[in-house]
């Protein structure tokens, strides 16, 4: 219930989207990850059809392809990509090094529901990881994946 008022419009449509198995994560054997989340526009008729976007998903980055990440994390800047905020680099995370999102001027982090899908698998994979596809893959391959 909480992670639903804190995040009203993206944690719902994001365990949608795990429900779906619309989440691949691929791995390389250094241990590089990349999530690749289909989109629900992908399903037509309650048939699944290969057509329709496919967002690359970076969690460490902080980092989604999509139309709503982009918006949200730089909607607030003026025509010319002006900032009058200025970006507070203070702080390392929490205890563990671990922040949730990043900090892009002022307010709130920006948030998607592909994001919030791939970061509950990570954070709570005992209980949501089972809802992803994983794969294994070369540096090449995964490099390869992200031009296509």
């Amino acid at each position: 219930m909480s992670l639903h008022c804190l995040l009203p419009s993206a944690f719902l449509p994001a365990l949608d989207l795990l429900d779906k198995s619309l989440v691949t994560r691929y791995t390389t054997d250094s241990g590089n990850s990349v999530y690749y989340v289909k989109s629900t526009q992908s399903l037509s008729r309650g048939k699944f059809s290969t057509a329709g976007p496919v967002y690359e998903v970076r969690t460490k980055a902080w980092s989604c392809s999509c139309s709503r990440f982009a918006f949200e994390a730089f909607g607030g800047l003026g025509v010319w990509g002006e900032d009058k905020q200025e970006v507070d680099g203070e702080g390392e995370g929490g205890e563990d090094g671990w922040r949730w999102g990043g900090k892009i001027g002022g307010g709130s982090p920006p948030v998607c529901k592909h994001l919030v899908a791939c970061v509950l698998t990570e954070r709570c994979s005992e209980m949501l990881g089972g809802y992803i596809i994983e794969k294994r893959v070369g540096l090449e391959e995964l490099v390869e994946m992200a031009f296509s």
